[in-house]
């Protein structure tokens, strides 16, 4: 005899049983148990303080619609702006196939400039001299093959420098693989040391910038009056004014940083709390660091591709009636569709990279059960190439048009007859100042804008409107994490680079024979810290992507769901941290 459900309050009563089945559910996930051997049925005690005595129900009268939002129905936007964009690379590979056949690399030596016909080819004259060489050629050539002259020596000059540095490169390669080594260890570890002590590295540098305030606050205190006594001689103790004035600017900081934490220590718990969560999405989603090796890579063959078009539109010329070599008039609009071409595809490299690594960032969080995690970086370039290209595309020309529309400011004054005078110049100060602060706008809303549609899928206008709406209402939070957050990673990056640059000198250092010294080898140096930097860059541009998917992601969690009727996708310390400021204002 089957047992007919009593339901005593209506609505009431279901809400009570939903909290019961969707608490269940939650443990189970969160346990990495399947859902039946976790949760199986609410026990019997619940049932009856829910109102709702029954006899055995299927599971699934019981499971919540608990899917993420990433388990939505996708389908393709911005098809027309992926069109465009599209016709807009036929057209440039047009253009391209124009100059490289009235474009010619041997007019780029200085004997064939502005000859209209071909010239010797530049790179076998430097290579291979011929007969017809004369002495000062053939010298030069052995100068930059062999160095004639001892780096240490004072008639070495800049070209024996440079020589001294190809041939050490030869032979010292290695060593700088060791520099790019060390700052992948070194990267690494910092990324391990931000998850685990992302809280104590956060503190120790507020404690550090405001000791330095009241440290700079005391120096000029003391100058401007005089106090120290007879031994101490300070050079600027007779200009009280100066002194004054720097007293007053570092008190004033200094007292409002003070303010600002003590007001803030809520909101800088979250950066510590989104700094450990970013630590472990990377550690969950390692191939996530693998992607801007891609975008690079891509980046180098945009680069040397525009490159090359923009030596070789230089290169175009025509004779005219009287047998001269003239410039066409479409070279200068090839410049400049050469620079758009390039701003735009740059741009579109680095909007992928964003939303891929958003995408597989936000898979991670929007999963319950991480052991199903599956490949969060696959399946988010599966949706890029899939539905969001075409977004991607629009929000790439939007930031290269304002980047281009920069240059070109800056061109017309350059063409103005002095400037354009005093007015002029100051008519394009305030034009850069402008298009500076909407550039900076632009990308950092777009940026935002790409992580809302690696979540919900929207095309490019919907997700940078959800994504104005966050930035706005999360305003002071939003303050504090790129304040602080970036600051943070700025500093890592410095610390990579220095412990790199510090272990390349010893190791050039331990190589020299005795009583030789570093001559050449800090070009070398110097190139070793350069590819530190990049390296280091790769991986803390992840980590910072990675906080802000975070914080994005914790943000749409607390808008869709209360933690009670619908549970929370976010980690147990994320919900700490709501629980904790849930009677607070902030």
């Amino acid at each position: 005899m089957a047992i007919k459900p009593i339901i005593p309050g209506g609505a009431i009563v279901a809400q009570r049983h939903q909290i019961i089945a969707n608490k269940h559910y939650y443990m189970a996930a969160s346990s990495g148990e399947p859902f039946s051997t976790s949760f199986a049925y609410a026990s019997r005690e619940e049932l009856e303080e829910s109102g709702r005595m029954c006899g055995r129900r299927r599971e699934s009268d019981h499971i919540p619609a608990l899917r993420g939002p990433l388990e939505k129905k996708r389908k393709c936007r911005d098809v027309i702006c992926l069109v465009f964009f599209g016709i807009f690379l036929i057209f440039m590979g047009v253009v391209a196939g124009y100059v490289f056949v009235h474009g010619r690399f041997s007019r780029l030596n200085v004997d064939n400039w502005g000859k209209c016909g071909d010239g010797p080819d530049l790179q076998l004259q430097q290579l291979k001299p011929s007969p017809l060489t004369t002495n000062r050629q053939t010298d030069a050539i052995q100068m930059s093959i062999k160095m004639t002259t001892a780096p240490g020596s004072k008639d070495s000059n800049p070209t024996d420098f440079f020589s001294d540095a190809a041939l050490k490169f030869s032979v010292s390669w290695p060593n700088i693989v060791y520099m790019c080594l060390i700052a992948l260890g070194l990267s690494l570890v910092m990324t391990g040391m931000l998850r685990a002590f992302s809280g104590i590295i956060i503190w120790i540098i507020i404690a550090v910038v405001i000791t330095a305030g009241v440290a700079g606050s005391c120096f000029f205190w003391i100058v401007y009056t005089g106090f120290g006594g007879p031994d101490v001689e300070i050079s600027w103790h007779d200009h009280k004014g100066l002194a004054l004035l720097g007293a007053v600017i570092f008190s004033t900081i200094t007292a409002a940083l003070f303010l600002v934490t003590l007001a803030m220590k809520k909101r800088i718990a979250l950066v510590v709390r989104l700094f450990k969560e970013a630590g472990k999405a990377v550690h969950a989603v390692p191939s996530v660091l693998i992607q801007p090796a891609w975008t690079v890579l891509c980046q180098i063959v945009v680069i040397y591709i525009f490159a090359i078009l923009a030596l070789l539109i230089e290169t175009i010329q025509f004779e005219d009636d009287r047998n001269e070599c003239q410039k066409p008039t479409s070279v200068t609009y090839f410049r400049f569709l050469n620079l758009f071409a390039f701003l735009w595809m740059s741009q579109f490299l680095v909007a992928c990279q964003h939303v891929v690594v958003a995408g597989a960032i936000s898979r991670w969080f929007f999963t319950r059960n991480k052991k199903q995690l599956g490949s969060p970086l696959l399946i988010s370039f599966q949706n890029l190439v899939r539905y969001h290209l075409g977004s991607v595309a629009f929000g790439s020309l939007i930031v290269a048009l304002v980047k281009f529309i920069r240059y070109l400011v800056n061109a017309i004054k350059n063409r103005l007859p002095n400037g354009g005078g005093k007015i002029g110049a100051l008519f394009v100060a305030c034009c850069n100042c402008f298009l500076w602060c909407l550039d900076k706008f632009i990308k950092y809303l777009s940026r935002n804008a790409y992580i809302e549609i690696a979540i919900y899928g929207y095309g490019f206008c919907p997700a940078a409107k959800r994504a104005f709406n966050i930035i706005t209402s999360n305003a002071l939070r939003l303050a504090t994490i790129n304040s602080i957050g970036d600051f943070v990673l700025f500093l890592a990056k410095i610390t990579i680079v220095a412990l790199t640059t510090l272990c390349g000198y010893y190791i050039f250092q331990a190589n020299l024979s005795e009583g030789e010294t570093l001559e050449g080898e800090w070009g070398l140096i110097g190139i070793g810290a350069v590819l530190a930097y990049f390296i280091s860059h790769c991986f803390i541009s992840i980590y910072e992507m990675t906080v802000d998917t975070i914080f994005i992601c914790f943000c749409e969690d607390t808008k869709m769901n209360d933690g009670d009727l619908k549970p929370y996708f976010m980690s147990k310390g994320l919900m700490e941290f709501i629980k904790a400021s849930k009677h607070e204002k902030y």
